[in-house]
């Protein structure tokens, strides 16, 4: 909050410049740099290993089902 103090933004003009980039919210983003034009600039998080494992299995548990409810359809 001290940093935005300084750079004269408020907490609702950071959270409109993290949507427009994209972001559903600030705990997407790891960083935001004031560039010199006064346009943000967000970079997200990386995620950590094993929430990337997970929604990689979450993904291919999806394919899976829809594989299955297809072959379901096609059996009599």
């Amino acid at each position: 909050m001290d940093r935005l103090k300084e750079e004269l933004i408020t907490l609702h003009q950071l959270e409109s410049a993290a949507h427009k980039q994209g972001f559903a919210s600030l705990d997407e983003v790891e960083q935001a740099i004031l560039e010199p034009g006064g346009t943000l600039c967000m970079i997200a998080k990386k995620p950590a290993p094993e929430e990337k494992r997970h929604r990689e299995l979450l993904a291919m548990l999806g394919r899976i089902s829809k594989e299955l409810e297809q072959l379901k359809q096609k059996t009599p």
